[in-house]
């Protein structure tokens, strides 16, 4: 069964449907096919890029606001939720929060308090941190950290350094 080319490619399907209606023959339309395919994908690498720039500027900057990243970025609000969406799999309010509650594991050996390592992450207060860390992780963020294995976030330490 043939599916129609607008069913597949959805609303990018002109370029394509120009590049195959100028031939019957099987090669060039395979050949305008793949030049199409591989355009997309390009243009899609370079998005990812794009939003996983955005999310690292989130994950360095706890205090960012999406208005000022977009403004950065060249994006309106709308377009970095739905870039981020597709790339990470959250909004950027909700990935930074989670970036915060990564951001406490990490330094939590490096805090003298609660309210200090809160700080350090980027939270407003301590009470601000527990909210966000009991909805992410379940637990209080003492409760978790008692038993946590910190080593778990190291993966990020150079996330603060991400270039495009």
């Amino acid at each position: 069964m043939d599916a129609p080319l607008a069913a597949i490619c959805g609303r990018a399907v002109r370029p394509l449907q120009d590049a195959v209606a100028g031939s019957d023959a099987p090669g060039p339309r395979r050949l305008a096919l793949e030049g199409w395919v591989r355009g997309r994908l390009e243009q899609s690498r370079t998005l990812d890029t794009a939003a996983l720039h955005a999310a690292a500027r989130l994950t360095a900057a706890p205090g960012l606001s999406i208005d000022d990243l977009a403004l950065d970025l060249g994006w309106s609000a709308r377009r970095i939720h739905r870039e981020l969406v597709a790339t990470a799999g959250y909004g950027p309010k909700r990935l930074q929060r989670i970036m915060r509650v990564q951001r406490v594991i990490r330094l939590s050996g490096q805090a003298a308090s609660l309210a200090d390592l809160a700080f350090a992450a980027g939270f407003a207060d301590q009470a601000h941190m527990t909210r966000d860390f009991r909805e992410i992780t379940g637990f209080t963020p003492a409760g978790y950290l008692a038993s946590a294995n910190l080593k778990v976030g190291q993966w990020l330490e150079g996330a603060d350094s991400f270039k495009t």
